[in-house]
């Protein structure tokens, strides 16, 4: 009947507590490296989209039959 308990027990929780928890500094420069490189081109093609379009709405004002 010991034996048995000993089996069906759950494993103790002082066993997972001495692991550290994995620090999170060490994620932080993937995301910049990853992250910002990402928002400066979408910053870039944003930026030359509304600039297309300003100007290609500028020339269809001053010539009507062009565009």
């Amino acid at each position: 009947m010991r034996q048995r308990l000993r089996v069906e027990r759950p494993p103790e929780p002082a066993r997972l507590a001495e692991t550290p928890p994995p620090p999170r500094t060490r994620r932080l420069p993937w995301a910049l490296w990853l992250g910002v490189p990402v928002l400066v081109l979408g910053g870039l093609v944003l930026v030359s989209t509304l600039s297309r379009r300003r100007s290609v709405a500028a020339e269809a004002r001053f010539d009507p039959g062009a565009a």
